[in-house]
């Protein structure tokens, strides 16, 4: 698979998903109405970017479902400040590596930019609930173009935690290339004993009985 990274940008009235190869180092963007040129393009890839199973895989696949950018906002604003879950949207990004899960700490892009000491540092030109002129649009897909690069960096950074992800999802037969140390320990236990939570069912008892304390 060819590995890509990508971040995607979203406003009341428009929305735009970005793509840098890793191999030539080519930046391809689109805008949300071109959804069959997005999955002609995802075809094949690996898509790589930074929170992106709890954002960025729903809103492009929002986008490669004809969403308007009305429907796109909702969604972006319900996942961001609404603390929406991505597991109520379709995905239809297959494979894909989110970098969250495999750096230390919990931290934005940004301070890890810092960290790296990325030359240049951004934030979001404007406020993400205006709706944006063309000028302005065309700053966001500016701004786009270096959260990529950094994106990128981080990714440069974080080889030696991907390979050893990369070995043990060979040795073991399970895909942990987007999972934090302690979740890949959790998955090989489960492997090497023969565990499924999905097949595991707890039974909800009709009624349960307590005892009250006595400060109740």
């Amino acid at each position: 698979m060819r590995k890509t990274i990508f971040d995607a940008e979203v406003s009341p009235t428009k929305a735009m998903v970005g793509f840098r190869d890793i191999e030539s180092g080519k930046v391809t963007q689109f805008q949300y109405d071109e959804s069959e040129a997005i999955a002609k393009y995802i075809e094949g890839r690996t898509l790589i970017g930074y929170n992106n199973i709890a954002y960025d895989n729903v809103i492009v696949t929002a986008m490669m479902r004809g969403k308007s950018a009305k429907q796109i906002y909702k969604m972006s604003v319900d996942l961001i400040e609404h603390d929406g879950k991505h597991w109520n949207y379709p995905n239809y990004i297959k494979s894909y590596i989110d970098l969250i899960e495999v750096v230390v700490g919990q931290a934005s892009l940004k301070l890890y930019g810092s960290r790296l000491n990325t030359k240049k540092l951004q934030d979001l030109p404007y406020d993400p609930h205006m709706k944006h002129t063309k000028k302005m649009w065309k700053d966001v897909c500016e701004y786009n173009v270096n959260d990529l690069d950094l994106t990128l960096e981080l990714y440069e950074f974080l080889q030696p935690q991907l390979n050893i992800r990369e070995t043990i999802g060979k040795q073991y037969g399970i895909n942990v290339m987007s999972r934090s140390d302690a979740q890949i320990a959790e998955d090989i236990f489960e492997k090497e004993l023969g565990i499924n939570k999905r097949k595991i069912k707890i039974e909800r008892p009709k009624f349960v009985e307590w005892d009250k304390p006595d400060w109740i």
